[in-house]
């Protein structure tokens, strides 16, 4: 990757530099989930593994072996790594390390689509509009920091595509290697998200249709897919104990069994999900030239996997916006593809050319403010909370943590936590603030965890804050009612 950087212009490697520090402040900061399927089926299951918790208090996902075991799995040899150096359980240290691999693999994978992009045609203006993209859409440190199945699978799908795309047609045997290589890629994101496989088969589709390749060249990438899938087969038994499918079992459930638990979405659902989680101002733009980028270059093999993707999802009864997150970052090379020829144009009149810059202007400023924003604002204030509830408690010291009983669907409660479960710490539940401020307190021993915005809590004599997950920015006015302040948790102490 050094090398890659030393061969990008000055004002590409300013981009990237930029975009490097959004990916730091997103480690620091952009912590949490943003969804609890992220602990709940892939954090929890690894719990399992370790003899955290019990069968009973898995997912129902468990017990139907509908999930995959490959991020589980990498879960599990990081947590045995931290395990084998400490000489305590630290689930913190694993989760940061989890993080931290996903904003690696995140940040490489700009890279690589810079090349695919390269590779289909994009020079000139273009190029620089899809570094710009690449380096200011807020989305992609954000969803980078997330150890999830939708963030891993988008980025090996980018993977199979660059391995491709760019492959080294010097020697048979090279080409051979990089299609190989491809596949396995398309395998690994296919069992970190099976939904993916919408995606892959629009892709050998366009290959087969448009693209006009030879079997001779996607038979080595299917076999390496198929590969792959074989091999995630050894980790879903030993996530099990025993043989399944779980790429069946997800079908069944989606096709037969879970509409009537989680509802039905109308067909056209995604596109106010979209405006509402991308903000109305940036996701305007995003549709409007998306929309149009695919019309001008429907021959596209990233055009055929962005639209049939999104059109698969539309025909499922139930929708939820992180489902589209592994095609999403297909986004700047798509954007980039749009616009007519003459917007570049170097002899544009004077208007088109103060007009160009005025739009370029604005975009930097409003890309640039919700990058910033977006990484340095956590995904769900959970596991900070309780970061801080463990930093309370020590080998010699045994605390008690007073929850609110009905602490969300997220939270749920902190006891369901089995992966981030510390010793020495009793939890106990309260249903009504009155009751709690008239419990007795003991002094540097019992704390209170308080969900939501100000409440009773706030005006108790005997308490004081000690935590809070907001920061000063999400405390002004003026970002109170952005998306990422759903949730907040503050902890108290004896006064």
């Amino acid at each position: 990757m050094t090398a890659l950087f030393r061969s990008l212009s000055p004002t590409e490697r300013l981009l990237f530099s930029f975009s490097f520090l959004l990916h730091l402040l997103a480690f620091f900061f952009a912590t949490g989930y943003q969804h609890g399927d992220e602990h709940f089926q892939i954090l929890e299951f690894t719990a399992y593994k370790l003899g955290l918790c019990s069968f009973d208090s898995l997912a129902w996902e468990f017990p139907e072996q509908m999930r995959s075991g490959l991020m589980p799995f990498i879960a599990f040899v990081v947590s045995k790594s931290v395990t084998f150096f400490s000489a305590t359980w630290e689930p913190f240290i694993v989760s940061d390390i989890l993080r931290g691999l996903s904003l690696i693999l995140g940040f490489i994978s700009l890279f690589a689509l810079k090349k695919i992009g390269d590779a289909l045609g994009i020079s000139g203006q273009r190029s620089l509009l899809l570094n710009f993209l690449l380096c200011f859409l807020w989305f992609l440190p954000f969803l980078h920091a997330r150890y999830s199945s939708e963030n891993y699978s988008g980025i090996f799908m980018i993977y199979a595509l660059y391995f491709f795309f760019c492959r080294n047609q010097k020697t048979p045997r090279s080409e051979f290697l990089f299609l190989v290589v491809s596949g396995l890629f398309w395998g690994l994101a296919f069992e970190c998200r099976f939904q993916t496989g919408f995606a892959a088969f629009a892709f050998f589709a366009w290959a087969l249709l448009l693209g006009k390749f030879r079997l001779k060249i996607l038979l080595p990438v299917f076999v390496g897919g198929i590969m792959m899938v074989l091999m995630a087969l050894l980790i879903d038994r030993w996530l099990y104990g025993n043989w399944a499918f779980p790429a069946y079992n997800y079908l069944y459930q989606v096709s037969f069994a879970t509409d009537s638990m989680f509802g039905k979405n109308p067909w056209y659902d995604y596109l106010p999900l979209a405006l509402n989680w991308f903000g109305y101002s940036i996701a305007a733009l995003v549709a409007l030239f998306s929309f149009d980028a695919c019309l001008r270059n429907y021959r596209n093999p990233l055009v055929w996997i962005f639209t049939f993707f999104i059109l698969i999802h539309c025909l499922l009864a139930h929708k939820e916006i992180r489902f589209l997150f592994p095609v999403f970052y297909l986004i700047p090379v798509i954007l980039a593809m749009s616009l007519p020829d003459s917007f570049y144009s170097a002899k544009a009149a004077f208007w088109q050319d103060a007009l160009k810059k005025s739009v370029l202007a604005f975009c930097i400023v409003l890309f640039g403010a919700k990058s910033l924003l977006t990484s340095a604002c956590y995904a769900s204030p959970d596991v900070n909370a309780f970061r801080t509830i463990k930093s309370l408690a020590s080998a010699n010291k045994s605390i008690t943590v007073y929850c609110p009983y009905d602490i969300g669907y997220v939270m749920a409660h902190y006891y369901e936590f089995r992966f981030f479960k510390t010793a020495h710490i009793t939890v106990k539940y309260y249903h009504t603030e009155e009751g709690l401020n008239q419990t007795p307190f003991k002094a540097r021993s019992t704390f209170v965890l308080q969900w939501n915005d100000f409440t009773s809590v706030d005006k108790n004599p005997n308490l004081k804050k000690i935590y809070d997950s907001f920061t000063p920015l999400q405390e002004s006015l003026l970002f109170r009612g952005s998306s990422w302040n759903r949730d907040r948790y503050r902890i108290f102490c004896q006064n």
